[in-house]
């Protein structure tokens, strides 16, 4: 909820619309002033500087099931290439890798446990 400025107080007096006000005890009220404020900076993302330290990843396949499968043959052919392991795995979190139930309905797929026995932050 908001209320009128002094500048448009000011200009209905003028026009006549209110009878005249004295502006001396109007204060900026405390919630003008913390609408005005700006959060402190948190600073800028810091850039990997080593090859696979962090991966950012999505996926489009129509089969979410064989979201891991997919991912295990990634994670070998990437880290046989470059000579180094996947530190980082940076998810949008929307749940492609979380696959809700298997085909036959049983419990949500093991992608986070795997990525937790490999030594990757997710």
């Amino acid at each position: 909820m908001g209320h009128v400025s002094i500048e448009r107080i000011k200009r209905l007096v003028n026009e006549s619309i209110l009878h005249t006000l004295d502006f001396v005890d109007f204060e900026t009220c405390v919630n003008c002033i913390k609408s005005k404020q700006t959060n402190k900076s948190k600073g800028g993302a810091k850039r990997s500087s080593n090859l696979l330290e962090i991966i950012h990843t999505n996926i489009c396949c129509p089969n979410m099931n064989a979201t891991l499968d997919v991912f295990k043959v990634f994670k070998v052919e990437v880290e046989k290439q470059c000579g180094k392991q996947i530190k980082i795995l940076r998810l949008d979190r929307s749940g492609e890798y979380y696959c809700r139930y298997t085909d036959n309905g049983q419990a949500p797929s093991t992608f986070p446990k795997f990525l937790q026995e490999h030594g990757i932050a997710a």
